[in-house]
C-alpha cells in the first residue's frame, strides 16, 4: 500500500507528510493509534539504532557534516553502521571519506 502511494522522485516531502500526520493524529485523539489493529508498542529508544539514526540526522543538520570516526565514544560500531546503511538507503544522507552529509 505504501509503495502506492509513495512519491518516487520527492520521498522525503512523503514521510515530512506522514509525519505530520501522525502529529495530527495525536493532537486531535491522544490515543487513537493505541486504537489501531496494528498497534504495536515501540521498543524502547535508548541503546537503539533509532537513538543513533535521531542523533545522526539532528548532528548533520546543525554541523552540515559528521565525521564517522566521532561517533565511536558515543556509540557502538556496529549501530552506527546500521544507521549509517539505513539512513543512506532512505536518502536522508549521504556518505563519503568519512564524512555523513544531508542529502
Amino acid at each position: 500500500m505504501v509503495l502506492k502511494t509513495l512519491d518516487q522522485k520527492n520521498p522525503k516531502a512523503w514521510y515530512s507528510a506522514l509525519m505530520d500526520y501522525g502529529s495530527f493524529l495525536k493532537s486531535v485523539d491522544g490515543k487513537y493509534t493505541k486504537k489501531s489493529a496494528s498497534y504495536i508498542k515501540q521498543k524502547p529508544f535508548k541503546g537503539s539504532v533509532r537513538e543513533v539514526r535521531g542523533f545522526l540526522l539532528k548532528e548533520v543538520i546543525r554541523e552540515g557534516r559528521v565525521e564517522k570516526a566521532a561517533l565511536e565514544a558515543r556509540f557502538d560500531k556496529e549501530r552506527i553502521q546500521q544507521a549509517i546503511v539505513g539512513l543512506v538507503s532512505d536518502e536522508l544522507i549521504t556518505y563519503s571519506r568519512g564524512f555523513l552529509r544531508a542529502a
